[in-house]
């Protein structure tokens, strides 16, 4: 009987490792899909409040082509390096703004 047990408590740390390792992978791709490209198309997301125009003249400012609004955020074409200022004196969030979810936005 304990035998029997042994082999269930064996596959139930079996399947937490495989659930371990597939949550672990989920979110590296996650991340993946979020991280803004080098050069390209970019979500700027205020973290707190509203986007306000001299954020957007920053943005402009750093060399960005604004391509359109999407919710609260801005979608901008531009390079991550000469943006990345803005994170801390603007409380921007960069995120990459792929094609396909935020077609929306998009001028």
């Amino acid at each position: 009987m304990l035998k029997k047990w042994g082999a269930l408590s064996d596959m139930a740390e079996g399947n937490c490792f495989l659930v371990a390792q597939l949550s672990l992978v989920a979110a590296l791709l996650l991340s993946l899909a979020v991280i803004p490209p080098a050069h390209g198309a970019m979500l700027l997301l205020p973290i707190t409040g509203e986007l306000k125009a001299d954020m957007v003249t920053s943005v402009i400012a750093r060399g960005a082509v604004p391509l359109g609004r999407s919710g609260r955020g801005l979608i901008v074409r531009g390079d991550r390096s000469r943006l990345a200022g803005l994170i801390a004196t603007h409380r921007l969030l960069l995120l990459a703004a792929p094609e396909r979810l935020c077609r929306g936005g998009r001028a």
